[in-house]
């Protein structure tokens, strides 16, 4: 992790078992972006990094790992995520939401059974 300037520049390290499909985004009724924060767990927790810049910072840091990841995912050849890509044509007007699940994730569970 290095600081430059007023952001941290991350290096993060994407789980065999984690996909980008895992976020499971969708449309929440007010036209923001739902995720699950699971899936952002899982990735800090295999890449070292506290969670907590996430989660009690700027929902933008958010988004900009979610928009890395996407692109990453994307020049390794993974699906087209519709949301996301629609998302895209929106740019910063696009504001992004975890919602917690309200029953057991299956990230959790596949997590607990390793």
């Amino acid at each position: 992790m290095i600081e430059s300037g007023n952001h941290l520049d991350l290096s993060f390290l994407i789980p065999p078992s984690l996909s980008f499909a895992d976020l499971q985004l969708r449309w929440g009724s007010d036209g923001q972006i739902l995720f699950e924060w699971s899936a952002i767990e899982l990735l800090c927790e295999a890449s070292g990094i506290d969670v907590g810049i996430f989660k009690l910072t700027d929902p933008s840091n958010v988004a900009r790992l979610i928009n890395l990841w996407y692109e990453i995912h994307r020049s390794n050849g993974g699906a087209i995520d519709l949301v996301k890509e629609e998302a895209m044509s929106y740019g910063a007007q696009v504001s992004w939401v975890a919602e917690t699940p309200q029953s057991p994730c299956p990230l959790t569970q596949k997590k607990s059974a390793i």
